[in-house]
């Protein structure tokens, strides 16, 4: 997994257009990195009050931003490999694992599923 804008420039004027490019390369099928898209989700709608597409992020929003930019640099750094278990085994044992959360914010929700000899 890699993002191409996170390997612009720091020194870049960021707009509410970038940064919903930026956030949006995040891909994240399974959850694992749930955490850190919320927080690029709900830092999106606090920009959307009072930012235009192209208009700059305000300096007070600035520091926000570096952070999880920073962040979203570090998810690109993990490789997560993918298992597909064989069906063909009477033998195997399936569960499966539902997680839901919730706030006033944001919920989520994911599932996996287990398999055992």
């Amino acid at each position: 997994m890699r993002i191409q804008a996170l390997e612009e420039s720091q020194q870049r004027t960021y707009t509410l257009r970038a940064v919903l490019s930026i956030t949006s390369q995040v891909y994240n099928p399974c959850g694992f990195f749930t955490p850190l898209t919320v927080r690029s989700k709900m830092f999106l709608q606090v920009l959307r009050v009072d930012h235009g597409w192209k208009s700059p992020i305000k300096s007070e929003h600035l520091h926000s931003w570096n952070e999880l930019l920073n962040d979203l640099k570090k998810v690109t750094e993990h490789e997560l490999n993918r298992f597909i278990a064989d069906t063909t085994d009477t033998n195997n044992k399936y569960n499966l694992h539902i997680f839901t959360d919730a706030s006033k914010n944001v919920y989520a929700c994911t599932f996996y599923v287990q398999v055992t000899n």
